[in-house]
C-alpha cells in the first residue's frame, strides 16, 4: 500500500510539475535538428521505459528525462483552430485528427509555442479512425518530431500527451501529460495521460521523443484516453497528402481469413473463395507462425503486421500445415466493399 500511495503521488507530482513547466517556459525556440536521434541530458535506462519508479533516484531521473524531451517536442506541438496539431517534418507537414481538420481545401492558421503564425491547407483525412493532415503553405523550415511506429507500443509502456486545452493559457507552452499505455489494440491506443477539448490533434510520444499516435477523444472515464496509432498515417500518408477524404473503418489491407477462435495461434478455420489466401495456396488448418520473418503468437499480432502494409504489398508467411513449415508468398489487397 506504501509503495502503491508512493506512486499514485508520484504520478500526480509528474503531471502537474510538467504542466508548470510548461506554463513558465516562454522562451525562445529554435528549429529542431537530427529529429531521429532525439537526446536528453539523463539517459534513461531501459526498464524505466516500461515500469514504475523504485525509489526517488529513479524518479528524479525519469523527471529529467522528461524535462530533456520537452525541448524537443513543445516547439512542434502546435495549435489551430478548434485543436491542437503535430509538425513532423522540416517542411512543414502537421498531423492532427479529421475531426479538427474537417475536410480538405480549408486554409487554417498554425500558431507555434513562441507566438509565430503561419498559414496552413487542410489536406487528407480518414473519418472513419479520426485521422487527419495538413501542410504549412509558408516557405521556411519548421521545427518538427519524428514519426515512431506504433506497432510495437507495448501496454505499461510511458507516454507524453501534449496540445493546447481549451483552459490552457494560448501565451503559454502547449500542456504536457506524462502516463502509460493500456491498451493498443488494432486501430486504436488508449492511454491514461488526461486529455481534454482542445488537446485534439495533439500527439502522443513515446520516451524517445517520436510520435506514436494523435490525441483522439475520451471516454466517460479519465483514465481512458484514446488516440490514432501512427501507423495509420504512415500507410495511408499518399492518400493524405493527396486530399483524399473517406471513411475506413475496417483494417487497411486484406488476406481473405477467418481465425479459428478454439487456438490461441493464427490457425486458419476459413478462406474466401478468391482471396489472396486461397490463390497464394494457404489452407484450412493451416497456421501462420511468421509474417516477413517475424514471429506471431496471435491475431492481434497478425493486424498489427497487416496494417502496416498497403494494399498490392507482397510479404512472406510461415505456416505451419502439420509436421511441415511452410514459407508462403501472398499479395495481400485491398478491404473488399460491401
Amino acid at each position: 500500500m506504501v509503495r502503491l500511495r508512493n506512486m499514485i503521488c508520484f504520478l500526480m507530482a509528474a503531471q502537474w510539475t510538467i504542466l508548470v513547466l510548461a506554463a513558465q517556459n516562454t522562451g525562445p525556440i529554435g528549429v529542431a535538428d537530427e529529429p531521429n536521434a532525439i537526446q536528453t541530458a539523463t539517459p534513461l535506462p531501459p526498464e524505466l521505459l516500461t515500469r514504475a519508479p523504485q525509489n526517488l533516484d529513479e524518479v528524479r531521473l525519469l523527471e529529467q528525462h522528461v524535462q530533456g524531451l520537452l525541448k524537443k517536442i513543445r516547439p512542434a506541438t502546435v495549435a489551430l483552430s478548434g485543436g491542437s496539431g503535430v509538425v513532423v517534418s522540416k517542411d512543414g507537414f502537421v498531423l492532427t485528427c479529421a475531426h479538427v481538420n474537417q475536410r480538405p481545401g480549408r486554409t487554417i492558421t498554425v500558431t507555434f509555442p513562441d507566438g509565430k503564425r503561419v498559414k496552413a491547407i487542410t489536406l487528407g483525412n480518414n473519418h472513419g479512425i479520426d485521422a487527419g493532415m495538413a501542410k504549412i503553405t509558408e516557405p521556411g523550415e519548421y521545427p518538427f518530431v519524428p514519426i515512431g511506429s506504433s506497432a510495437d507500443v507495448q501496454p505499461g509502456q510511458w507516454c507524453l500527451a501534449t496540445g493546447y486545452p481549451v483552459s490552457f493559457h494560448r501565451g503559454h507552452q502547449p500542456a504536457v501529460r506524462l502516463g502509460r499505455v493500456i491498451v493498443n489494440k488494432q486501430r486504436i491506443i488508449v492511454s491514461d495521460c488526461l486529455i481534454m477539448g482542445g488537446d485534439s490533434g495533439g500527439p502522443l510520444l513515446d520516451l524517445f521523443g517520436n510520435v506514436i499516435g494523435i490525441n483522439s477523444r475520451v471516454n466517460n472515464s479519465l483514465d481512458t484516453n484514446i488516440h490514432v496509432p501512427v501507423d495509420e498515417y504512415r500507410v495511408n500518408w499518399d492518400r493524405f497528402v493527396a486530399s483524399q477524404d473517406w471513411s475506413d473503418q475496417n483494417p487497411r489491407t486484406y488476406m481473405g481469413i477467418t481465425r479459428d477462435s478454439e487456438f490461441e495461434q493464427v490457425r486458419i478455420a476459413m478462406i474466401k473463395a478468391g482471396s489472396p489466401a486461397e490463390r497464394a495456396g494457404i489452407q484450412i488448418g493451416d497456421t501462420i507462425t511468421a509474417f516477413d520473418d517475424q514471429s506471431i503468437a496471435n491475431f492481434d499480432e497478425l493486424l498489427k503486421h497487416m496494417n502496416r502494409h498497403k494494399p498490392k504489398d507482397t510479404v512472406r508467411l510461415s505456416v505451419q500445415r502439420g509436421s511441415e513449415t511452410l514459407h508462403i508468398t501472398i499479395e495481400l489487397a485491398d478491404w473488399p466493399q460491401g
